[in-house]
């Protein structure tokens, strides 16, 4: 039988892909226009890109994994000057073999982790993210972190119902003097483990205030939530950080504005994947 030739065709990543509602639904449009081929060739087209927070590309690394193995596709990347992304060619996005290059130590490098990689993560975040140089945490910070990010995997672990590994990876932005660190896995969701357990929980944005509530532990009710992201999401605000869960529709950020806390929910157009948290550690 002749060997068939693959199809082949180009998609554009275009505009600003920021750590944003806006930026999280380019990335799920994106998705959804690869989604409608299988066994094709795509080529990414950078050129009308003109900004990515490099954090957001844990997100796009899972979503380009999902679809190459549930689509038969293959990924080239065609860009026309190197240096305009060159953080992605650092933070290993653009490398198959990991090698970094033109590392400006202003990464915190894009990895991923499977279920029974605990130390391996464990040690990722305590060296890669927490010994960042960028950052300037106090021990009790340090250990907030830590904890609550070893919660994250363990609901992973535990709840989100897929094989597909967690993704990871963060930017130091000297300007802002702020760390953006997403974690992204392409699971259920907050809300199926949630509405099992507690029934009258019946939206994803409730499932995220529930998780974020204090004492509402895994361990006790084995659903997600617990002291760790409550914790999280304290420290963050107290120091002129924030954090961002989204999950299902809902978009969920705990911020701190005019010297007070605020959930603001907003609710997405797109058809989000799995669930991505944002840590915005401020390095003032």
């Amino acid at each position: 039988m002749p060997v068939q030739t693959p199809k082949t065709t180009t998609i554009n990543l275009e505009g600003t892909i920021s750590t944003t509602e806006y930026g999280l639904e380019k990335l799920m449009r994106f998705y959804n226009r690869c989604k409608a081929h299988n066994n094709t060739i795509i080529t990414l087209e950078f050129y009308k890109l003109t900004w990515i927070d490099a954090n957001m590309v844990a997100v796009l690394t899972g979503l380009l994994n999902k679809l190459k193995i549930e689509n038969n596709l293959s990924f080239n990347a065609e860009i026309l000057d190197d240096n305009k992304f060159d953080i992605l060619f650092s933070n290993g996005f653009f490398n198959a073999d990991n090698v970094l290059k033109n590392d400006k130590g202003t990464c915190v490098h894009l990895k991923h982790f499977n279920r029974g990689e605990e130390d391996d993560y464990v040690n990722y975040i305590e060296n890669d993210l927490l010994e960042h140089k960028g950052l300037s945490l106090n021990n009790t910070s340090k250990e907030i972190i830590i904890d609550a990010l070893i919660e994250i995997y363990s609901n992973y672990c535990i709840h989100s119902m897929t094989e597909y590994p967690i993704y990871v990876c963060g930017q130091y932005y000297p300007q802002k003097k702020v760390l953006k660190f997403t974690i992204f896995d392409l699971g259920i969701g907050f809300f199926p483990s949630i509405n099992d357990k507690i029934p009258e929980i019946v939206t994803d944005n409730e499932a995220i205030s529930w998780a974020l509530i204090k004492g509402n532990s895994t361990k006790k009710n084995m659903v997600p939530g617990g002291i760790g992201l409550s914790d999280l999401k304290d420290d963050l605000i107290h120091n002129n950080g924030h954090l961002e869960i989204i999950s299902g529709k809902a978009y969920k950020k705990c911020i701190l504005k005019n010297g007070k806390e605020i959930d603001k929910h907003i609710t997405l157009d797109c058809n989000n994947i799995g669930t991505t948290i944002n840590l915005f550690i401020n390095c003032f």
